[in-house]
């Protein structure tokens, strides 16, 4: 299970099929589907984990440790989405915590 607050245990997740809620804060910001990522902020930046993820349904995930991950990333032909999205995301942690 994904915690905000917890330790990254050094792996991000690909959703193969299925869905999660992204909870901050005790609120759904965010639902991700087949093809989506998550918990590559707190493996790329070592800090704590910035949301929880809780399952909707039924729902497949390729684990991915820190050298899987950049390797998928820099052989993607999707590596400046990637990238952006990964910039959103943070961009949108930090927005968030200065609101609070």
């Amino acid at each position: 299970m994904i915690s905000e607050g917890s330790v990254s245990d050094g792996r991000a997740y690909v959703i193969q099929s299925g869905s999660v809620e992204v909870i901050r804060g005790g609120k759904i910001i965010d639902t991700l589907g087949a093809g989506e990522l998550f918990g590559e902020i707190a493996l790329i930046t070592s800090e704590p984990r910035t949301a929880s993820i809780r399952v909707k349904e039924p729902t497949e995930v390729l684990v991915l440790n820190r050298d899987e991950f950049l390797l998928l990333v820099k052989n993607s032909e999707k590596q400046q989405e990637i990238r952006k999205e990964i910039m959103r995301r943070i961009k949108a942690n930090f927005e968030s915590d200065i609101e609070s």
